[in-house]
């Protein structure tokens, strides 16, 4: 405002943009802050479970190949944390040859074809050089253009899972040989009679028809 010969003059300055910007700006901070807290959050939750939990968690950049191991997978397989290179090759040159093929196969399907999560069974090469049977899952974190930035997952040895269901295998197997190959007529039921096996020399001898 000034005054000229007994006249005043005023001018007004639009600071609508200014004032909008400075609105944008501040919206644009409080998301930012918004999103640290929700990372810090999801971060701690995660050491949360890694603290839980006796299975091999893992973490993989994806746009820079970066392959992070909790430490209890030195602890399950016996590979010194120093040996393990950062790499997504440190976990391939441990997986069985005779699997490596198909398990990159199936895991490149999921990341091209746009799926949520992926899972496998292979072998797993120990520290001492013997293999142990693996059970693992991933899950696939996209960007918004849907493209996959990044994968968290878990592996579980399932060896001795596998050795006894292996072992129910061959001893049912080694039973159905016996029942084939003796004379003697088998039979076995439970008590309260809601469940009967009467082997095909059983009724054989003893007149029945095998149906």
């Amino acid at each position: 405002c000034s005054a000229t010969q007994g006249r005043s003059a005023v001018q007004l300055v639009d600071i609508t943009a200014r004032k909008q910007a400075e609105a944008e700006r501040a919206a644009l901070l409080d998301a930012q802050q918004q999103a640290e807290a929700a990372r810090r959050l999801s971060e701690e939750r995660f050491k949360l479970l890694l603290q839980a939990t006796d299975h091999a968690i893992w973490e993989r950049d994806l746009e820079t190949g970066e392959l992070w191991w909790k430490d209890i997978f030195a602890a399950l397989f016996g590979h010194p944390p120093e040996e393990l290179a950062p790499g997504t090759e440190s976990w391939m040159q441990l997986v069985h040859p005779q699997d490596s093929a198909r398990v990159t196969a199936e895991l490149q399907q999921v990341l091209d074809s746009g799926g949520a999560s992926w899972s496998s069974q292979y072998r797993l090469r120990r520290h001492n050089g013997s293999f142990a049977e693996i059970a693992e899952r991933g899950y696939v974190l996209r960007n918004a253009a849907g493209r996959a930035v990044r994968m968290l997952g878990v592996i579980r040895d399932i060896t001795d899972r596998e050795l006894i269901e292996k072992a129910v295998r061959d001893n049912e197997a080694r039973y159905a040989r016996a029942v084939r190959g003796t004379s003697d007529g088998l039979w076995d039921w439970t008590v309260d009679g809601s469940d009967a096996y009467l082997s095909p020399r059983w009724k054989e001898l003893l007149g029945f028809a095998e149906n």
